[in-house]
């Protein structure tokens, strides 16, 4: 039903079409790591519209290091 990330750095797309039971759709993210710096804990909620619970959480930790 929907996908929304933790922040602007981390844009999601999704199967916007509906799903049948027993299908598969996608949920892709794509990190944008410009001017971060350290450990970065980035997360986007997917929001089921006939489930129980309704959302699920998917997060993913990065380091991301200086130029040297």
């Amino acid at each position: 039903n929907n996908v929304k990330p933790s922040c602007g750095c981390t844009p999601p797309d999704w199967s916007k079409e509906d799903i049948a039971p027993g299908a598969e759709g996608y949920v892709t993210v794509e990190f944008d790591s410009k001017g971060k710096d350290g450990v970065q804990k980035k997360s986007v909620t997917v929001t089921f519209e006939n489930t129980d619970p309704k959302n699920k959480i998917l997060s993913f930790n990065c380091e991301v290091m200086g130029a040297e």
